[in-house]
């Protein structure tokens, strides 16, 4: 019984040595490293936005559907609105009336006239009279009372005449301003209905129809959605701690979803000074420069930003540091370690080893 105890713990003394024998070690290695920030994001039509309607109302025509492509200035839907129709009716009627009332022979301006021709034809009665009086009272015929009369009747009917002359021209003046302001009136009001018809700014692809005919549309609310046909932007998410190092024009490593481990080449173009106020992560954009296969909006894709490349630096694996400071040498002593740049699996190796010695994974 002795004797088999100390088979066993020989055996267990045997593993354990086994054990400590194949720990896993590494040695320093000269390497190049690229050092990236990683990012997430997905992709999006270039000079993307979304249609919005100036009014709200129903929608009464779809003239596109969704994949179609379409040119500047083509119209997308139609948005119908009877109090926008009945103000282009009001100011159409208004403008009309204005045209008859500044025509010439309008009642307005014939009832002035015959004003005019009444006063002229009083005012050349009352001269008449003022003449023949004038004479008779030259003669002694007629007294000074009745010369004065009829004096004051014929600068009166002659201050008439001036006036109703006066009130033809001012209301001729206000008509003809009446009507040009009925006119703009009209041409406002027509423009505005034109807005119901909503044109696309761009020439490019129409990516979404939020809007079915005979639905309504509230105001802020998106109708559609365009953006170019074959050129898409990279919309990538970078952690607030890693913006500082992000600029514009560095490269970009882009893998999308749809295509598996291949890899395409960006350059970061836009970088959005604000950031997400939920997760306080920041946008930025990248630019494709390379032609890419067909590509759809939405797809998920991850993304290395390349901060900095070196091409012979010592470096360790990144799984051998300890406390962000120290390695295990082959003795099991702890060796402190200053340190440079990294990626996710290297790390640089600024002093406190030397190329090729060995170093062993600290223990968990």
């Amino acid at each position: 019984r002795h004797s088999l105890k100390t088979v066993v713990l020989s055996i267990a003394l045997a593993f354990m040595a086994s054990c400590s024998d194949d720990t896993e070690s590494t040695v320093a290695e000269v390497r190049p490293l690229t050092v990236t920030v990683y990012a997430s994001g997905t992709l999006h039509p270039a000079n993307e936005y979304k249609v919005y309607a100036a009014q709200g109302g129903l929608v009464s025509k779809v003239y596109v559907q969704e994949g179609d492509t379409i040119s500047e200035n083509m119209p997308l839907l139609k948005i119908q609105s009877d109090r926008s129709s009945m103000n282009t009716e009001d100011a159409r009627l208004s403008m009309e009336l204005a045209q008859q009332n500044y025509v010439q022979g309008s009642p307005v301006l014939e009832e002035l006239e015959l004003q005019i021709r009444m006063a002229r034809a009083k005012m050349e009665t009352d001269s008449t009279n003022y003449s023949r009086y004038k004479t008779l009272h030259q003669n002694n015929v007629a007294s000074d009372a009745e010369l004065e009369q009829f004096e004051l009747a014929y600068k009166t009917s002659r201050n008439q005449y001036i006036i109703a002359q006066n009130r033809l021209a001012s209301t001729e003046t206000r008509l003809k301003t009446d009507l040009a302001r009925a006119k703009n009136m009209y041409r406002m009001a027509s423009t505005t209905e034109s807005d119901f018809v909503i044109n696309s700014l761009i020439s490019g692809m129409v990516y979404a129809v939020y809007k079915k005919q005979g639905e309504m549309v509230m105001l802020q609310e998106p109708v559609a959605l365009m953006g170019e046909k074959d050129e898409f932007v990279a919309e990538l998410t970078i952690d607030e701690l890693d913006i500082s190092r992000i600029e514009e024009g560095q490269e970009v490593i882009i893998n999308i979803d749809t295509y598996g481990k291949r890899a395409f080449h960006a350059v970061i173009t836009k970088i959005y000074p604000m950031p997400d106020a939920r997760t306080q992560a920041f946008k930025v954009d990248a630019t494709f420069t390379e032609e890419m296969p067909k590509l759809y909006p939405g797809l998920s894709i991850e993304a290395n930003v390349i901060i900095e490349e070196k091409d012979e630096i010592l470096t360790i694996p990144l799984k051998y540091l300890k406390d962000d400071r120290y390695v295990i040498n082959e003795d099991g002593d702890e060796i402190e370690i200053e340190t440079g740049v990294q990626n996710n699996e290297f790390i640089e190796v600024v002093s406190g080893l030397e190329e090729g010695e060995t170093i062993l994974l600290p223990g968990k």
